[in-house]
């Protein structure tokens, strides 16, 4: 009889354990970092040899869930991005953000990297499998950054307009808690609100950690 109860014990955890469903409540929230990985992008951007760096916060809701093609969700990510560092390229002679070394190699620059923030109050993710632990998603993200000084072009701009995309996979550890590991090809430009508009394409490789209530 006790061999019998300790089965059922066991039988009931091991269905109770794939029955059971990740993701599914409606808030989620999020803490995330990325940084760039090998070169720059040219879908969109023109200055070379920048890379960028983010951490940020987000709190999103679900606002639709559909059971076709094995079941997806998808939430409303808006998101505050209290750090950002872009690592710039300017002249040795003035400090001066720069592009034109790309034309005249000869031209001495050096690096420097450059203090910002923003949000991105534009924000959509798709996951497929809903429910299951292992989620593929794609995520879209819009918004801004705010630098300290202009950066890109000695005539360019604090203020650039940022908009982000890829896929990524979210692994839950428990119904509630799940960790993402993601791509994003990542622009910023400043869509021509100052004298000078080179944008940069980042390949971003992110991470996140989420908190389900």
């Amino acid at each position: 009889m006790l061999r019998f109860l300790l089965s059922l014990i066991l039988v009931t955890a091991a269905v109770a354990q794939c029955t059971e469903s990740y993701g599914t409540q409606r808030g989620e929230f999020t803490t995330w970092s990325s940084f760039h990985v090998g070169g720059n992008g040219h879908m969109f951007g023109f200055a070379e040899d920048r890379s960028l760096t983010l951490t940020g916060i987000r709190y999103g809701w679900k606002i639709g869930e559909w059971d076709r093609w094995s079941g997806m969700t998808l939430r409303y990510t808006p998101e505050i991005i209290p750090v950002a560092y872009l690592r710039d390229k300017v002249l040795v002679s003035n400090g001066q953000p720069t592009v034109i070394d790309q034309f005249d190699p000869t031209i001495p620059t050096r690096k420097q990297w450059v203090y910002g923030g923003g949000a991105n109050p534009v924000g959509l993710q798709l996951n497929f499998r809903k429910g299951k632990r292992i989620q593929p998603l794609w995520d879209v993200e819009g918004g801004f950054l705010y630098f300290r000084r202009p950066v890109l072009a000695a005539n360019g701009s604090q203020f650039q307009f940022t908009i982000a995309s890829g896929p990524g996979a979210q692994i839950f550890f428990t119904p509630r808690t799940a960790l993402i590991i993601g791509y994003h090809y990542h622009h910023l430009s400043n869509a021509n609100i100052s004298n000078r508009n080179p944008g940069t394409d980042t390949n971003q490789l992110y991470f996140s950690f989420s908190l389900f209530r």
